[in-house]
């Protein structure tokens, strides 16, 4: 078994704190938070009905699952909120893509 000394020289540990409750370590963390990158990909509903996606159902100008019931913006805010609220009290920075990728070439530049 480590002691707290150990772990927080190692890092694994960043706050310790004596028997009376004051802090063994009070310096900040020095790490940056982590980042995490994503993007929404899934064609906006306008495309979709459009028949402008680059799949063979665009000529039907229907969605393929979940179907044409499916609201692609609405669940790209309901899955940005959720993940927001997820991340929050972690230590790292969220970086989603405002607008979804749906293209080739916008899955390649991703």
């Amino acid at each position: 078994m480590q002691t707290s000394a150990a772990l927080l020289a190692s890092g694994v540990l960043t706050d310790a704190y004596a028997a009376d409750g004051s802090p063994l370590l009070a310096a900040p963390r020095s790490k940056k938070p982590a980042q995490i990158r994503g993007a929404f990909f899934y064609p906006p509903k306008q495309v979709v009905l459009d028949g402008k996606c680059e799949d063979s159902w665009s000529k039907h100008e229907w969605f393929t699952w979940p179907g044409n019931q499916y609201e692609p913006e609405a669940q790209q805010a309901k899955f940005e909120r959720r993940l927001a609220d997820m991340t929050r009290a972690l230590s790292l920075t969220l970086d989603l893509d405002s607008v979804p990728i749906y293209t080739d070439a916008g899955i390649q530049a991703f």
